[in-house]
């Protein structure tokens, strides 16, 4: 039996390189992570080289010191520029295993903390290492499909591993303009993948298996809650849907293939927008919005940077949701799925409500309902779930944000009478009507609201529903003597707990 880094147990030891410790120490001891870290010292020395590297059978032999002669120029400009200070015969020359004091990994520790990100540095952290590998590549759009799908991998790694769990970082701003303005006006490189040695061509009903789970694992997120299925979505991706990318089929095909690919990873990103782990939910919206390239299809990426603007209206970055709203209305002008353009405007009016700006709020709502009215043909199978409901709760919300009760209440009791069985929606909804009764002075309709999204949020795995009652906590602090309101803080209390 084999330990997990090759040593047989109670036989002699396996001979090692200083590669392999090397990158033991930096967390890049699987093939994926060393793909990735090798592929990004490529790009700095030659941003065409971004998207070669080594197979795995070649970086197999270089951890054992299999190789008798040195590897080809380019990887070895390469293997240095990931360890300054050494060089390819020091790194590939087999040694005997050492203890991880021995001198050969303390002595060049500096080494590898000066090439590694400064956060690991400087913390020696393995959550803010992974945290610093997300940041510096699961963010990125990458003009390369096989780079791409590269990062994905590696990304999926990342969220997979047991440091993941902890992270819990805001979105980088910087990150999606650079994936908007790469989308709305960079190119991709044309780079089809060869197909597999003797593998079979990707057929129809692979696609359509893609496209049926997500719709079930979609249906989960918003009956439940992002927290309930995301961890198996991610191993849907991983084992069943990355694969099928390196295979070859029909070129209508391909494009159905990497928009059901994008569908799953903008769902994945939402389920973990919706667990608040927020840098894992923006790098799957970036490759969702990257694939949607792929699929030729601009309505879904402009609905990708839609979801993008409501994750920055989340964390209370209000200018940048603005921003991104505006690059999904400019990303799509046509009139073929009018749900994204409404989003889009509605996610502008609601920028516009929280800043206090009322005529650009209500110039963006008139928008928002021109689109809205222009719903005419059967909608595609990733925007069936909008609906008058959803016009409501946007309609209502931003009239309640600008203070006009009265403008808000026909809206948002209209929300209220089409949840369609969504925990989520639940939570939400009556929340907006605890903050409208509680505007109008209505403390006991307020409260009994108020209770409902207690109740609901006791069963979700929606960290975004436990904000709700949060916010519902502190505003329902001064009124907390009333009897009315006793029975919202015992069972908030409860779902907090949960």
């Amino acid at each position: 039996m084999s330990t997990r880094d090759g040593t047989a147990r109670g036989g002699p030891s396996a001979p090692q390189t200083a590669l392999k410790a090397l990158l033991k120490d930096k967390h890049l001891r699987s093939y994926r992570r060393f793909r990735h870290a090798y592929q990004e010292a490529a790009r700095t020395l030659d941003r065409s080289a971004a998207g070669t590297y080594p197979s795995e059978a070649t970086y197999k032999r270089w951890l054992t010191g299999q190789v008798k002669v040195l590897p080809r120029e380019e990887h070895c400009a390469v293997l240095e520029a990931m360890f300054p200070g050494w060089t390819t015969a020091d790194l590939l020359k087999p040694r005997a295993p050492q203890r991880d004091n021995s001198p050969m990994t303390v002595s060049k520790r500096v080494s590898i903390n000066q090439s590694a990100s400064p956060e690991s540095a400087s913390k020696g952290n393995a959550t803010e290492y992974a945290t610093s590998l997300i940041r510096n590549f699961g963010l990125r759009y990458a003009p390369c499909l096989k780079e791409a799908v590269s990062t994905l991998e590696l990304f999926i790694e990342l969220d997979s591993s047991r440091e993941s769990t902890s992270i819990r970082d805001k979105p980088s701003e910087d990150a999606s303009n650079a994936a908007a303005l790469e989308w709305l006006v960079g190119r991709t490189d044309a780079d089809a993948y060869e197909p597999e040695p003797s593998g079979a061509a990707l057929r129809d009903d692979e696609v359509q298996e893609i496209i049926t789970t997500t719709a079930a694992f979609d249906q989960l997120d918003r009956r439940v809650g992002g927290g309930f299925s995301r961890n198996l979505a991610v191993e849907y991706l991983q084992d069943r849907v990355i694969p099928r990318a390196h295979r070859s089929c029909r070129p209508d095909l391909r494009r159905e293939f990497f928009q059901a690919a994008s569908v799953l990873c903008e769902l994945i990103g939402y389920m973990a927008f919706d667990t608040e782990r927020h840098s894992l939910a923006q790098g799957y919206f970036i490759q969702a919005l990257r694939f949607a390239k792929e699929a030729g299809n601009s309505a879904y990426g402009a609905y990708v940077l839609a979801s993008l603007s409501n994750q920055a209206m989340y964390v209370n970055n209000t200018p940048q949701a603005l921003r991104m709203a505006r690059a999904a209305r400019e990303g799509y002008k046509g009139s073929l799925v009018p749900a994204v353009p409404t989003e889009a405007a509605f996610l502008e009016a609601t920028a516009h409500s929280i800043m206090g700006d009322k005529s650009s709020c209500m110039r963006s709502l008139r928008e928002a309902e021109n689109s809205f009215n222009r719903t005419e043909s059967e909608p595609p199978y990733w925007a069936t779930h909008w609906s008058s409901g959803i016009f409501a709760s946007f309609m209502g919300g931003c009239w309640l944000n600008l203070g006009d009760a009265r403008t808000a209440r026909p809206y948002l009791e209209s929300a209220w009478q089409e949840l369609d069985n969504q925990t989520r929606r639940t939570v939400f909804s009556a929340g907006q009507l605890t903050r409208l009764n509680l505007l109008e002075g209505n403390l006991e309709e307020a409260a009994s609201y108020a209770v409902q999204a207690a109740h609901a949020a006791r069963n979700a795995k929606s960290q975004r529903s436990i904000k709700v009652i949060r916010e519902l906590e502190n505003a329902l602090e001064v009124h907390k003597s009333h009897s009315c309101v006793r029975d919202f803080t015992e069972l908030a209390a409860m779902a907090l707990k949960n």
